[in-house]
């Protein structure tokens, strides 16, 4: 394996059961090899359904860096410790891609129509009724 492999950084939502089990998912990242970088402060939250016949849980985040190929591993292991409720994974980009992405405006939507889409012409002047029944009458013949 190559040492000179880029790490990316990603950023783990989850919801668990106690806070004790947000142990858990730490120890989940650094055994797969992550590196953690930041961590927010776990806030007790209502569910919006029931999740495991719980209504309430507390959520947390975590950011952390590491291979591509270990966030699958990081997932499965979540899966099978079966102390997580639900969790996320979601690659952050570096500021500088971000400060680009906002630049370019990638929030923005797109001038050009979506491929197999035609372009319509922009509207001419509106027609008369008269011109309009004309119309009407040559496409009907």
């Amino acid at each position: 394996m190559e040492e000179n492999k880029e790490k990316n950084i990603y950023e783990i939502t989850f919801h668990v059961l106690t806070e004790e089990n947000a142990g858990d998912v730490r120890r989940c990242v650094e055994k797969c090899s992550g590196t953690i970088t930041y961590e927010r402060p776990l806030e007790k939250v209502r569910l919006a359904y029931p999740v495991k016949k719980q209504t309430y849980g507390f959520m947390g985040v975590l950011g952390f860096d590491a291979d591509p190929e270990q966030v699958r591993a990081i997932l499965n292991e979540l899966k099978l410790g079966g102390l997580v409720l639900r969790s996320l994974i979601h690659k952050v980009l570096p500021q500088k891609e971000r400060q680009k992405k906002a630049k370019q405006g990638a929030g923005a939507p797109s001038q050009q129509p979506a491929e197999g889409m035609k372009r319509l012409r922009p509207f001419g002047q509106a027609l008369s009724n008269e011109a309009l029944e004309k119309k009407i009458e040559e496409i009907l013949q």
